[in-house]
């Protein structure tokens, strides 16, 4: 699955079906392009929620190379 990374704090407005999402936070993409520019993802606590598409950029996990002999 696909991952973003919040670019910027967003608070979720109450019984909305939002998701609040901090700086810099990693998020996992469940559906992408909803209507209005959102999209619906989980957090590493396993909150799941919507989220403006603005807000966030995509993120790809580094992976560090094996050790050289």
């Amino acid at each position: 699955m696909a991952q973003v990374r919040a670019e910027y704090d967003f608070e979720a407005q109450p019984n909305s079906g939002e998701m609040t999402i901090a700086a810099g936070e990693i998020l996992t993409v469940i559906r992408e392009n909803i209507d209005g520019g959102w999209m619906e993802g989980r957090n590493v606590r396993g909150s799941v929620g919507l989220f403006p598409e603005t807000y966030v950029t995509p993120y790809q996990a580094s992976r560090s190379m094996p050790p050289t002999s």
